[in-house]
């Protein structure tokens, strides 16, 4: 009766300081049990699990070693709330996997040019069959990066428990997560700070900026 839900590490890093749940397909909710959540050294890739008697389909995992370029991927997530999107809904975004990269920060070598939106940060990127061929998480520089799903199946032996998120660690991809966590409460002001730390490493992101706007507008 155990699920397990693979994610991005930077959603999921400060699940200690709030309360998270799982919301399956049919509006069930499940609590995150925070002492069995697991994170991928490495790689921004975390695994989450929760209980439940109830059947549910489980993804099933493609072959990312078999993409090749102009092949058909598609991005999918639940995008944070901006102007002319008032709450989260499901978004499925196709587009065309573009190349691998030789060397990816944190396992980003996935390269593909779906319409991916804040808050879609693990999702998952699948193959024109359906089947995950990779975790979405990052944009910069104009390229939608994720991490190839048989990157972690090669490093799957190495989960550990997740560690506690601090401030001295953390890392831009975090703040872009924290500001969307804290426009989600309304509290725009902080928000507007922490995208502007994530800019740090990605000073040319239409996404930030654009989730900047967003909070300057609802403020």
């Amino acid at each position: 009766n155990t699920y397990f839900v693979l994610t991005s590490h930077h959603v999921v890093r400060y699940l200690k300081k709030h309360n998270y749940v799982i919301k399956t397909s049919d509006d069930s909710l499940y609590p995150v049990d925070v002492d069995k959540v697991q994170e991928l050294p490495g790689f921004d890739l975390a695994l989450v699990q929760f209980q439940s008697n109830k059947q549910y389909r489980v993804a099933e995992l493609g072959n990312s070693d078999q993409l090749t370029g102009g092949a058909n991927v598609y991005a999918t997530g639940f995008p944070v709330p901006g102007p002319g999107r008032e709450k989260r809904d499901y978004r499925f975004s196709p587009g065309e996997f573009q190349r691998y990269q030789p060397v990816g920060d944190n396992g980003y070598t996935m390269v593909y040019n779906s319409e991916v939106i804040p808050g879609m940060s693990g999702g998952p990127v699948l193959d024109r069959v359906g089947h995950i061929v990779g975790i979405n998480g990052r944009s910069c520089s104009g390229l939608r990066l994720g991490i190839p799903i048989n990157s972690f199946l090669a490093n799957q032996r190495n989960l550990r428990q997740l560690q506690d998120g601090s401030a001295d660690n953390t890392r831009p991809e975090d703040f872009w997560s924290l500001g969307g966590a804290k426009a989600e409460k309304g509290d725009y002001e902080s928000a507007i700070r922490d995208y502007q730390r994530a800019l740090q490493s990605c000073p040319d992101s239409p996404d930030i900026y654009y989730q900047i706007g967003a909070a300057q507008y609802r403020a």
